[in-house]
């Protein structure tokens, strides 16, 4: 059913996206006012606030169908923001659209999965809550006096889990897909990256924690996830350490402390998960003003 659902994890995403959005809007408006030409259009403001709202009803879907729908109205509307100052020709961008477009398909075929193994999208009834049962989830697996259907059911959870792994990997741009969010010309795009940093990330970290009682299930997608977050929150400060530029040494960070977000989520331990959830709102809110001194220190106040 269509609707809003508040719990736990919908206050942790939505008070990463509010905070950090919050202080990016109030320092472009001050840096918009302070340019003799203040009489510039709004417009990326206007993204940036529609973004934002998109996101928060994203992690307040009751149910798969109603999270991808919210969650891809963000995503648009940060290519949107992006397209104000990105060459769409460059070699980056055209890797950048690919990685994107292989993302949204394997959530979508992870939404068909989902469909055809339990006949629902709703998160309650598929997945249930992080700390509690999942009841259809519970049924399905239920089937122990028949050993070659349970391994088939396992391998289906299995998929699923790999299918919204690799959908999330690509959104925040993670090893094996690391680099889609270092992008060169998104680091002088003024306050849109910053948006897509504060909104798009979260919704997909969102995806990951709310479906923990699935990876939970399988396991080998748990470690998977746990081992390409250890290894991007290696390598990202490795290259954020040879970057010349400070505004791209800090995209870095933020994608490196993201690793470590899907590393707590993946590591199977209900201290992980609490501690991944808590990094996420301090990143969130902690790199978004570290950008913002960033830009402030380069002279640039878009």
């Amino acid at each position: 059913a269509i609707g809003l659902q508040v719990d736990e994890l919908s206050l942790v995403a939505m008070s990463a996206m509010l905070l950090a959005s919050t202080c990016i809007s109030i320092s472009a408006a001050a840096g918009s006012s302070r340019r003799c030409g203040s009489d510039s259009p709004p417009s990326g403001r206007a993204h940036g606030s529609l973004l934002t709202l998109a996101g928060v009803l994203a992690v307040m879907a009751p149910n798969l169908l109603q999270y991808f729908v919210f969650s891809q109205l963000s995503i648009v509307v940060a290519a949107v923001l992006f397209e104000r100052g990105r060459d769409a020709g460059s070699p980056v961008a055209g890797r950048s659209f690919l990685v994107a477009r292989a993302s949204d398909l394997f959530l979508m075929l992870g939404l068909l999965f989902v469909w055809h193994s339990f006949g629902s999208f709703d998160f309650a009834l598929v997945f249930g809550a992080p700390w509690s049962a999942a009841p259809q989830l519970a049924e399905y697996l239920n089937v122990e006096g028949d050993p070659e259907l349970l391994a088939h059911r396992l391998a289906t959870v299995s998929l699923i889990g790999l299918c919204f792994l690799i959908g999330v990997l690509g959104r925040c741009g993670q090893f094996p897909l690391f680099g889609r969010s270092q992008r060169g010309d998104d680091t002088a795009a003024g306050s849109r990256p910053l948006f897509q940093a504060a909104v798009v990330i979260p919704v997909a970290v969102f995806l990951l924690a709310r479906c923990r009682l699935l990876f939970v299930s399988a396991q080998e997608i748990e470690r998977l996830m746990m081992l390409c977050g250890c290894v991007t929150a290696v390598i990202a400060p490795i290259c954020a350490a040879t970057e010349g530029d400070l505004k791209r040494t800090l995209a870095l960070l933020t994608t490196g402390f993201c690793g470590w977000i899907l590393a707590g989520v993946g590591s199977g331990s209900s201290y992980g998960f609490l501690s991944a959830m808590l990094l996420l709102v301090v990143v969130a809110s902690g790199m978004s003003s570290l950008y913002l001194i960033a830009r402030r220190a380069s002279g640039n106040d878009e």
